[in-house]
């Protein structure tokens, strides 16, 4: 949770604007601000390690709000990104089962709020499963012309062609049978 509040200590006129000097929410040292600074909404802290220690709204005891709503622990691990951060549905989905997930393997949110990280909400799929669970358009289920396989094909695909083959090989096989 941000900070509620900034300490002003002393306000001052310049020739360009407000000088504010300010005290760290953190660490309570007296930092100097600017006007422009100021009104943007900033001078909670003195610098960006005391934002980082004190509360911000992304940071909690090692866990943070990463991209797409999606929450990151802080750990050693080889799998976490650049700043140390490795997602919690992964871990969760990992001691649960008690390996670790492969890179093809996707753990769905059932409830679609990449935030709730309960197990019961958590299932593990493939990439390819997963895409057309989301996408289902884009993977319509159709039977090869000539082998019967199941194949599946975009809704361009099927609008453009009346034909369908599960490989070159199939098609040329067709193509010669006629």
């Amino acid at each position: 949770m941000k900070a509620t509040k900034r300490i002003i200590i002393e306000k001052e006129k310049q020739r360009r604007g407000w000088k504010y000097t300010l005290q760290c929410n953190y660490c309570q040292k007296e930092f100097i601000l600017m006007g422009k600074r100021y009104n943007r909404g900033e001078g909670y802290y003195c610098s960006v390690r005391c934002g980082n220690l004190g509360e911000t709204k992304n940071y909690i005891d090692g866990r943070k709000k990463l991209k797409g709503g999606y929450v990151g622990i802080k750990t050693n691990d080889k799998r976490a990104d650049s700043q140390g951060y490795y997602f919690e549905h992964r871990l969760v989905v990992e001691r649960h089962i008690g390996r670790n997930l492969s890179r093809e393997e996707i753990v769905h949110h059932k409830n679609k709020n990449p935030s709730d990280n309960r197990i019961e909400n958590l299932e593990i799929t493939t990439r390819k499963k997963h895409s057309r669970h989301h996408h289902p358009k884009l993977g319509l289920r159709v039977n090869c012309n000539n082998c019967n396989k199941i194949i599946y094909k975009h809704q361009y695909v099927l609008n453009k062609f009346k034909n369908y083959y599960c490989s070159r090989t199939c098609y040329l096989e067709h193509r010669w049978k006629k």
